[in-house]
């Protein structure tokens, strides 16, 4: 098997007259990432099977960000806003790997799975540049978590099929995000403070006839902290044959996001401004929808 995807993406557009501009006004972050997977299948005993999976990673990130940066012309009583970007990227790709098993009986329709995904070290490379005034080379490296994910299905009544899914991704090792200028000196230096992120979900379907399927699920996932809190899900969904090469799928969800803080304090500003914020607790809904063609 193989993909690319954008793991992570982050899009943040705040008011500009908000009181934090001088720490963040604009956020643009997105990772292009391509996965190579193989498995090879083999018996252990009748109609049980385990399946050994190794593949690897590679991923490329691009962190953009906008601020206004306080400054006076001449004379010293006439006081701007320069509006400030970094943007850094990576010119080589960060590198990882994945290996897990898997445990299967078809009969029952059982599977359980464990997939253990490395950490990707990214050196990201680009500017700053401070609108009128300045510009200067900048530099950051990130290491994004690693994870470990197991999951389970199983048949409990004839054409009913549980699902059970839990995965543990290792934010809490990424502490801060700081930005280095050609000196070595730090000009961005913002305390993260993730904790480890943990997902629980959970479904059931139901095969109704050749031609139609229904299922649900259920989803908790733990806020790392920041502007990443609790969230619970809850879905819906059905499939449908339209004929032997061809099946729509369309689901839709309910998403609940808790309250929180933030910090978007810059550490290494001489300022000693701080940037806190506090967040609501909205709720998202999402429609989704998939036609596969098989031969």
């Amino acid at each position: 098997m193989a993909r690319t995807n954008d793991p992570y993406q982050i899009e943040e557009d705040l008011n500009q007259e908000w009181q934090g501009r001088f720490s963040l006004t604009r956020t643009s972050a997105a990772g292009r990432g391509f996965n190579g997977t193989c498995a090879y299948k083999f018996q252990v005993r009748d109609g049980h099977y385990v399946r050994a999976i190794a593949g690897a990673n590679l991923l490329y990130l691009r962190y953009r960000t906008d601020n206004l940066s306080y400054g006076a012309f001449i004379p010293p009583s006439t006081y701007v806003d320069f509006p400030t970007r970094l943007d850094v990227s990576s010119d080589d790709p960060g590198f990882g790997w994945r290996v897990g098993a898997s445990y299967e009986i078809p009969q029952y329709a059982i599977r359980a799975s464990l997939i253990y995904d490395s950490a990707i070290d990214v050196d990201l490379a680009g500017g700053t540049e401070v609108t009128g005034v300045t510009s200067f080379d900048s530099f950051a490296s990130v290491t994004m978590p690693q994870s470990l994910e197991f999951n389970l299905q199983t048949g409990i009544a004839p054409d009913w099929l549980a699902t059970f899914g839990v995965k543990w991704v290792d934010w809490s090792k990424l502490q801060d995000l700081t930005v280095q200028n050609p000196a070595g000196s730090t000009v961005v230096n913002r305390f993260l403070g993730y904790e480890d992120g943990w997902t629980v979900r959970a479904g059931l379907a139901h095969k109704v006839n050749d031609w139609l399927k229904l299922g649900s699920t259920i989803q908790w996932d733990r806020g790392i902290g920041q502007s990443y809190s609790d969230t619970y899900s809850f879905g819906v969904g059905t499939a449908i044959q339209l004929d032997r090469h061809a099946e729509l799928t369309i689901g839709t969800a309910a998403t609940y996001k808790t309250s929180g803080t933030g910090d978007l304090t810059n550490l290494a500003s001489t300022s000693g401004a701080t940037t806190q914020y506090k967040y609501g607790d909205p709720w998202n809904y999402t429609l989704q929808t998939k036609l596969k063609f098989s031969f």
